[in-house]
């Protein structure tokens, strides 16, 4: 029995590696036509706001995901599953919701700070993925500690490959409509947010039995129980 969940654990590790693989090759690839097409200045623009997505694609992938998937292989029954999906949902809702507000507001000063005030819409553009963030790392979080990675694994995938293309094809237009290198590149930023729509929609359906099952009554919200969540996730997450 431990054999067999060892193979199944080793064939989901080389799935997601596969994923991972071609997630990396998908985003280096694209760096040349694109650079081609809008030249260093608009690459420039691009690469500028490009560490937060890094930032956010950490939380989404691996930051959250991975020690979301320890804490469902701790619980011993699926309706104690489906109460912590619940509240890690519940806090990274509201830390991702944070992460939009901020940057929607601060957006002016943040591009500011980097001496290029047009970058303001593409930063305002990029913290649209920072409301898909909860969903995705939960999900992933979830089927990988059920050792399941081909959820994850498909919708890394896609997701890269959507941002690929909405990236190309907002170079592409920038070129035939004469767009500025800000308008180009705040298009362009759209394809995270494109991206984690289609990785969301993709995961959505696999991961809404565990959603959906009735966990334990505790007579009330165990607001101790999300403080301590709360402190784990952001000390070990």
């Amino acid at each position: 029995m431990q054999n067999k969940q060892m193979q199944h654990l080793m064939k989901g590790a080389v799935i997601l590696s596969i994923a991972s693989f071609i997630a990396k090759v998908l985003s280096a690839v694209y760096r040349i036509p694109f650079q081609n097409m809008v030249g260093n200045t608009g690459f420039y623009v691009y690469q500028q706001v490009y560490p937060i997505y890094g930032i956010g694609m950490t939380f989404a992938l691996s930051g959250f995901p991975v020690y979301i998937s320890k804490l469902v292989a701790e619980q011993v029954n699926p309706e104690e599953q489906t109460q912590l999906l619940r509240r890690s949902f519940a806090l990274l809702g509201i830390f991702g919701a944070a992460i939009f507000i901020y940057l929607q507001y601060q957006a002016p000063k943040i591009a500011g700070a980097m001496a290029d005030p047009a970058l303001t819409p593409l930063i305002e553009m990029v913290s649209f993925m920072f409301l898909l963030m909860p969903f995705l790392a939960v999900t992933r979080g979830y089927f990988q500690g059920i050792f399941n990675m081909v959820p994850t694994a498909v919708s890394q995938v896609a997701e890269q490959l959507v941002r690929v293309v909405v990236i190309l094809a907002a170079a592409w237009l920038s070129l035939k409509l004469h767009w500025s290198v800000y308008e180009m590149g705040t298009w362009a930023m759209s394809g995270a947010f494109f991206g984690g729509l289609v990785a969301t929609y993709i995961l959505l359906r696999p991961a809404e039995t565990a959603f959906q099952l009735k966990a334990p009554h505790r007579g009330g919200i165990d607001f101790k129980a999300y403080q301590q969540l709360a402190k784990r996730l952001a000390i070990e997450g």
